[in-house]
């Protein structure tokens, strides 16, 4: 019996060792925006953040947060300079398959990504949408990856 509980805790224990093995990480929860000091001055509102892991030539897409249209900015930082990434924007949709509203289209480091009038991918009855970042490709692993948000 001792023989078999150890086995139980030690599979339980391999089960919660993380492992890039996994090629994709999809985030796709909603994310709290309580930090609304990080808007600013430009206008823009401060929505959310979320931290992803970004592993060699996988993918991992943020939480999502509302969006009331119009232009939307995802900031990325705490990223190596050196690091080449594809990003996208896209619209979740928990009824529906969810729609990319933005190209992919490669960048390196940090960056203020700005994608214009997203408005057309409202629906729902709450005339908002949930949008989220995916980040695919990178040419290194980078843990600790911060998305901020703004609409």
């Amino acid at each position: 019996m001792k023989k078999f509980k150890v086995f139980v805790l030690a599979s339980l224990i391999a089960l919660l060792v993380p492992t890039s093995a996994f090629a994709s990480t999809d985030n796709l929860a909603p994310i709290s925006s309580k930090n609304t000091a990080l808007s600013d001055p430009s206008g823009w509102q401060f929505k959310g953040s979320d931290e992803v892991s970004l592993y060699v030539g996988g993918s991992t897409s943020s939480g999502w947060v509302t969006s009331e249209g119009g232009n939307a900015q995802v900031r990325v930082r705490n990223i190596s300079s050196a690091n080449c990434y594809t990003f996208s924007l896209w619209e979740y949709d928990p009824n529906n398959a969810n729609d990319q509203i933005s190209q992919k289209k490669r960048y390196c480091g940090e960056q203020d990504l700005t994608i214009y009038d997203i408005s057309g991918w409202k629906d729902g009855s709450d005339n908002d949408l949930e949008i989220y970042a995916k980040l695919e490709q990178p040419g290194t692993n980078d843990s600790s990856v911060y998305l901020y948000f703004y609409d």
